[in-house]
């Protein structure tokens, strides 16, 4: 073995003791990173919206099921109408929908009832779970509750999920920019088979998803994966009253856990 000189022996307790002070290095957190969950693990609520027309469209069964399953995991907000209670809001047939289910969901943020989330109700993560025309009014619904002044957002978590969020002459589904995260899971091609053929203006195709700069974000199509199957349905067809059910996996696992368990379905760029 060669020997070193003095001189340079000098120089590598320099660089090892420098090496020792700073210690190893710290690894950083990815905000994009899908699969680790945002904030600590807080009391989930889950507020649903439904496609035209109502809770009882065949079109809307696949959301109803995915809405009550989501029942033994988070408190969904239900939807009360003479003598009925539902998991999920219909909101295609009425014209003012956004204030009333803003009042239930604070009603059930409100853990204090005091006309006020905040501190005194602990941290809570709220879920918009919207189908087609349900998936553009969450994202209405969030910017509803984004600029409610009886919400302390420092406490609470806003997750936006739209599944084939779909209204005629609407660009995009633009989640507002108090939402923490927001996930779009649709289709993009039209399967022979798709519910929405014979619907006015159909085929309905999801709409993009539109979000802010650094908002953690993304967009799913389950069409870019032909061959691939989603809870037990081919890519290649999945149609529009399909989507929930092929979500429901994810949409789950981010309600318990926070997080999207892999594998996931294909990304599309999301809209900036």
């Amino acid at each position: 073995m060669r020997r070193l000189a003095p001189q340079h022996l000098v120089v590598l307790c320099l660089v090892l003791a420098c090496e020792n002070a700073a210690g190893p290095a710290t690894p950083t957190t990815d905000p994009m990173d899908l699969s680790v969950p945002l904030g600590v693990p807080a009391r989930q609520v889950v507020v649903c919206l439904t496609g035209a027309v109502d809770q009882q469209s065949g079109s809307n069964a696949g959301l109803s099921r995915l809405c009550d399953a989501l029942g033994s995991v988070a408190t969904v907000v239900p939807s009360c109408e003479a003598g009925r209670c539902w998991s999920s809001f219909a909101t295609f047939t009425r014209t003012e929908p956004i204030r009333p289910i803003s009042d239930a969901t604070l009603a059930a943020l409100d853990l204090t009832a005091d006309g006020r989330v905040d501190a005194a109700d602990g941290p809570t993560t709220l879920t918009l779970v919207g189908f087609s025309w349900g998936g553009v009014t969450g994202a209405d619904l969030s910017r509803a509750l984004s600029s409610d002044k009886r919400i302390d957002h420092a406490f609470l978590t806003l997750r936006l999920v739209a599944l084939d969020g779909f209204q005629p002459f609407v660009p995009d589904v633009k989640a507002a920019a108090e939402v923490d995260e927001a996930f779009s899971f649709r289709h993009s091609v039209t399967p022979a088979s798709d519910c929405s053929t014979i619907a006015p203006l159909g085929p309905y195709l999801g709409l993009p998803l539109r979000c802010a700069q650094g908002q953690r974000c993304a967009d799913f199509d389950f069409s870019a994966a032909p061959s691939a199957r989603f809870n037990g349905l081919r890519g290649s067809t999945v149609g529009h009253c399909d989507v929930p059910e092929a979500a429901a996996p994810w949409v789950t696992s981010l309600v318990k856990t926070g997080k999207l368990v892999a594998p996931l379905p294909p990304t599309v760029p999301v809209l900036r």
